[in-house]
């Protein structure tokens, strides 16, 4: 009985080892030994190469969402414009944010930068503003929305040039409108 079991057993092993091992089921990599080669593959590039987003992930928002970013270092306060246009909660935010740092007594200056590639900003958002235009030219009067717009973008526009800190932009795309 124990004879027929290892019998058994060695022939299953060498039909795996047939199917298994032949050379047409084996998978080889082959890559160049010398970094010259067309095909060689250095193993230290996946060990040393940057994450995705590595230049933001430091923000506030780890998922990098949010309309307005902020980072914290000592002495320096940093922002970043995540949106190509103004809207009225970016407006907010960027206000909100830029009036906090500015009465942080720990921060000495504040920074104020967007996400690249694009634009820095065009400005207040051209569909708010169209819609504004329309409203207006219908009912003969700013909705009370395109009003909290304008005013709050004025108040922005106010504290940025009146602001009591270094505030240093770095504008690493286009700029126009509201945005400049």
């Amino acid at each position: 009985m124990a004879f027929s079991r290892v019998a058994s057993c060695r022939a299953h092993f060498f039909r795996w080892k047939l199917i298994h091992l032949s050379p047409l089921t084996r998978r080889h990599i082959r890559t160049g030994f010398f970094p010259d080669d067309h095909d060689f593959i250095n193993p230290e590039d996946p060990l040393l190469s940057e994450p995705l987003n590595a230049r933001w992930r430091n923000m506030d928002d780890p998922t990098l969402q949010n309309r307005v970013l902020e980072r914290s270092n000592v002495g320096m306060g940093m922002l970043v414009i995540n949106r190509a246009s103004l809207d009225l909660p970016c407006v907010n935010e960027l206000y909100k944010r830029l009036r906090n740092l500015e009465v942080n007594s720990l921060k000495r200056f504040v920074g104020l930068a967007a996400m690249e590639p694009g634009p820095f900003s065009i400005g207040l958002d051209p569909k708010e503003l169209l819609l504004a235009a329309v409203y207006a030219q219908k009912r003969g009067k700013l909705s009370r929305f395109s009003k909290a717009l304008l005013w709050n973008s004025q108040e922005l526009a106010y504290l940025v040039a009146d602001y009591r800190k270094p505030l240093v932009c770095h504008l690493g795309g286009v700029a126009q409108d509201a945005g400049a």
